[in-house]
C-alpha cells in the first residue's frame, strides 16, 4: 500500500508551498491521491464521509440522553484521536491507518457540525438568533482558513528542512529530473516528517481544548430532551 507521501498530493500556491490534499481536484480530471484513479481515491475518502454524516444526524438524539457536554467531549477528543493516527503512518504505508483517521475523526467533526452552531444559538436571545448563526458560520470558515494556513506553513519549513536545496514541495521534488531513489526516499521521509509534526500540534490542540471543555462546561441533567433544548432555549430567553 501507498504511503501517506504518495496518497497526498502536495501542490505549492498562495500558502508557501504547503502540502495539502487536493480534495477539490478530482473533478478537473487529477485524482487527489497519488497514483490513484478517481474512483478509488474517492472509495478512500467514502468510510470518514459515511461516519461524519451518520454523526451528524444521530448527534441531537446523542444529547438528548447524554447532554451537550458528553456530546463536545466525544467530538473533541475523537478529533483528536483522529489527527493523531497519521503518526502511526510511515513513507512505504498507511493507507488503512489514513482511512481509520477519517472514520475517527469523522465521528467527532459529525458532533461538532450538529452540535456546535446550535450550542451558539441557544446562549443568545431569541432576536440575535441569525446574528449567532452568522456568527459560528463565520468563524468555522475562519478556522479552517487559518488552520491551512498555519499549519501548512508549519509542514513546509519541515520538508524543506529535510531535502534543503531540493524543492517546495514533494510534487514539485518528484518532477526534478535525474533524481537518485535515495534523494526520492528522502523527499518522502521528509514530507511524512511534516505531516507528523502537523498531526501531532493538531491533535494536541484539539486535547487542550477537550481538557478545557472538561474543566469548564458544567454537567447537566440528561435524560429530559437536552437536545431539543438547544432551539427551545433560544426562543424561551427574553
Amino acid at each position: 500500500m501507498p504511503g501517506p507521501s504518495g496518497l497526498v498530493r502536495a501542490r505549492q500556491g498562495a500558502d508557501g508551498g504547503a502540502g495539502r490534499p487536493a480534495v477539490g481536484r478530482a473533478g478537473r480530471g487529477r485524482a487527489p491521491y497519488r497514483g490513484l484513479p478517481v474512483l478509488r481515491s474517492a472509495l478512500l475518502a467514502l468510510p470518514g464521509a459515511v461516519v461524519l454524516t451518520t454523526a451528524c444526524v444521530v448527534a441531537p438524539r446523542a444529547v438528548d440522553r447524554f447532554g451537550r457536554r458528553a456530546a463536545l467531549l466525544v467530538c473533541h477528543f475523537s478529533i483528536a484521536a483522529g489527527l493523531l493516527l497519521p503518526l502511526l503512518t510511515t513513507a512505504t504505508g498507511g493507507t488503512g491507518r489514513h482511512i481509520a483517521s477519517t472514520v475517527v475523526a469523522g465521528l467527532g467533526y459529525g458532533i461538532s457540525f450538529a452540535v456546535v452552531a446550535d450550542t451558539a444559538v441557544a446562549a443568545v436571545p431569541a432576536e440575535r438568533v441569525g446574528s449567532a448563526g452568522a456568527i459560528a458560520e463565520t468563524s468555522n470558515e475562519i478556522g479552517n482558513a487559518l488552520g491551512i494556513a498555519l499549519l501548512g506553513s508549519l509542514a513546509a519549513p519541515v520538508f524543506r528542512l529535510g531535502v534543503p536545496g531540493l524543492a517546495p514541495t514533494l510534487d514539485e521534488a518528484l518532477q526534478l529530473p535525474g533524481l537518485t531513489p535515495s534523494v526520492v526516499t528522502d523527499a518522502r521521509s521528509a514530507f511524512v516528517t511534516g505531516l507528523h509534526v502537523v498531526a501531532a500540534t493538531a491533535g494536541l490542540l484539539r486535547l487542550v481544548l477537550g481538557l478545557l471543555t472538561r474543566r469548564r462546561l458544567p454537567r447537566e441533567d440528561v435524560g429530559g430532551g437536552a437536545g431539543r433544548e438547544l432551539g427551545a432555549r433560544a426562543t424561551a430567553k427574553p
